[in-house]
């Protein structure tokens, strides 16, 4: 069985380094954006024409919980999403809550 975990990636803000695109939920609530390769990353800049704004970032998984767990402590986010749609005025994706998430990945 392979073990090796492949780095996830993030979208950040080329101007304040501490800052990430992120979505927001039906209900409101914040959404960090995760993507499982620079494909789909890629994707999602150039459709939501972000290129000028944003770079790809690669993160390992103890990144990812690190950031999840920041967002949660902070109250920037409470939701996640992976892979979502790169189409330009495409709002309704798939989220989920970054607390179960982080539960069942420890």
């Amino acid at each position: 069985m392979d073990t090796t975990q492949r780095p996830c990636y993030r979208l950040r803000n080329i101007k304040r380094p501490e800052l990430f695109a992120m979505g927001r939920t039906t209900d409101g609530a914040a959404a960090l954006l995760l993507f499982s390769c620079t494909d789909a990353a890629h994707r999602f800049l150039v459709g939501r024409n972000l290129t000028a704004e944003c770079e790809i970032e690669e993160l390992t998984h103890p990144q990812v919980a690190e950031w999840f767990r920041e967002a949660l402590d902070s109250g920037t986010a409470s939701e996640f999403s992976r892979d979502p749609p790169g189409e330009a005025g495409v709002t309704n994706f798939y989220t989920a809550p970054i607390f179960a998430f982080l539960v069942e990945w420890q």
